[in-house]
């Protein structure tokens, strides 16, 4: 696997960055949409989930390369909502780079728990969340939920 490069930051999105984020998502998904037909709109919504929600961008310069949106549902458990890196910049670590980044801030504000829902048809992020701790919970119809226990020792101790 290729490395994040020096010059990606993770950074919390603006509003300005709504426009940028939509075009990422939609994007990574081009490929799945032509292989899944009931995927649901990805995309919408963006400028809502930067008021309401916590969302990373990773960044060169004014590029964005990935997004993860995520949040708390006002107990410990956080929620990943969804996570797109731009096919151009794949397969450099970016991805696991902000799914470790969203872990860390739900942590901090009081997540035990992360859970995440992605589509049966999509086994490769299957694979990916299952490399990074997490453990299948359940299949129904087209959805795989997830989830991973998380807390302040356990992000210390990652590589």
């Amino acid at each position: 696997m290729k490395t994040v490069r020096a010059d990606t930051d993770i950074r919390q999105a603006t509003l300005q960055d709504a426009g940028a984020i939509k075009q990422c998502i939609e994007a990574a998904y081009a490929p799945v949409k032509q292989r899944i037909s009931d995927l649901p709109d990805v995309s919408s919504g963006i400028k809502e989930d930067i008021a309401r929600n916590t969302v990373l961008v990773a960044c060169s310069g004014t590029s964005i390369q990935g997004c993860i949106i995520c949040g708390l549902d006002g107990t410990a458990k956080g929620h990943i909502m969804n996570l797109a890196v731009d096919p151009v910049f794949a397969g450099r670590g970016i991805g696991k780079q902000l799914i470790k980044a969203a872990e860390a801030r739900l942590t901090e504000n009081g997540a035990r728990s992360i859970d995440l829902a992605t589509h049966v048809g999509m086994p490769e992020n299957v694979d990916l969340y299952s490399r990074l701790g997490w453990t299948e919970t359940s299949r129904q119809d087209n959805k795989v939920t997830m989830t991973k226990p998380v807390s302040a020792s356990s992000l210390s101790k990652r590589d």
